[in-house]
């Protein structure tokens, strides 16, 4: 259902959104909140906090700075993919809290007309406390953005 929501949404003529200070929501591990800051037109910090419905019950935070490319895919529609860095804050109930280390990566479609962005991702935990692990964040969401204009 998700993949085929996202797949609509990209079908729709698409037009930049590479500027502004975007907020949202995102839904799968974990399902919570967006926040994305544009530093210029390829490069912004993306944040996010969400409560994990697995079994460990968790409210996760990150931070991830990420790199957007144009024209990696073949494709007759803008489809920016995005690639980054950055960390993870879990807080997890009845057991010790964890920190860890998260690559990223995703690709997004820009509605037209519209200061919105919906981004599909996947992100490999590398878990360095309370002990070494490895792990996996994925997700669909939606943002709008404001102080944005189109190009």
């Amino acid at each position: 259902m998700k993949t085929s929501l996202f797949l609509f949404f990209i079908s729709i003529t698409l037009i930049a959104q590479e500027q502004g200070t975007g907020i949202g929501l995102i839904s799968g591990a974990p399902t919570g909140f967006s926040l994305k800051h544009w530093v210029n037109e390829t490069e912004a910090y993306d944040a996010g906090i969400g409560f994990s419905f697995a079994a460990d019950e968790s409210l996760s935070m990150h931070l991830d700075y990420i790199y957007h490319h144009e024209g990696l895919l073949d494709l007759d529609i803008r489809l920016p993919i995005y690639y980054g860095f950055g960390g993870r804050y879990r807080v997890k109930k009845n057991t010790d809290d964890s920190f860890g280390a998260r690559g990223v990566i995703g690709a997004l479609a820009y509605l037209k007309d519209y200061p919105v962005d919906i981004f599909v991702e996947i992100a490999p935990i590398f878990q360095i406390m309370p002990k070494t692990k490895l792990g996996l964040d994925a997700g669909i969401g939606i943002r709008y953005f404001f102080n944005s204009s189109e190009n």
